[in-house]
């Protein structure tokens, strides 16, 4: 959700690896969907919300739960779906109440 771009399967592996050792350890992932449109029997176009929970910051401290998007597109082969091309956007935090920013967002 922060915008890092990666390819292959070893460069994937070792950044969720690095991920849920470190600031993902304790996190909660809940995406519901919103709807899947299928193109042909084997693909699939997948858009959801997510919400994930039990992040934390670099000093350990809690991270607000996080709210995006997540659009995925699948394939069938073999007779299993699987991703071929995913992409999730995080949503700007709201403004505290009060706060110079809130009053345009109300």
């Amino acid at each position: 959700m922060y915008g890092v771009l990666t390819h292959g399967r070893k460069a994937i592996a070792d950044r969720f690896t690095a991920l849920f050792a470190g600031i993902l350890r304790s996190a909660q992932r809940t995406d519901t969907i919103r709807s899947i449109r299928f193109f042909t029997p084997q693909i699939a176009f997948l858009d959801a919300d997510t919400v994930i929970t039990g992040t934390k910051s670099a000093d350990g401290s809690d991270v607000p739960p996080r709210k995006g998007l997540l659009i995925a597109v699948l394939t069938k082969q073999d007779g299993r779906w699987l991703i071929c091309s995913f992409h999730e956007a995080e949503f700007p935090a709201r403004p505290a109440p009060g706060s110079p920013t809130a009053a345009k967002h109300e």
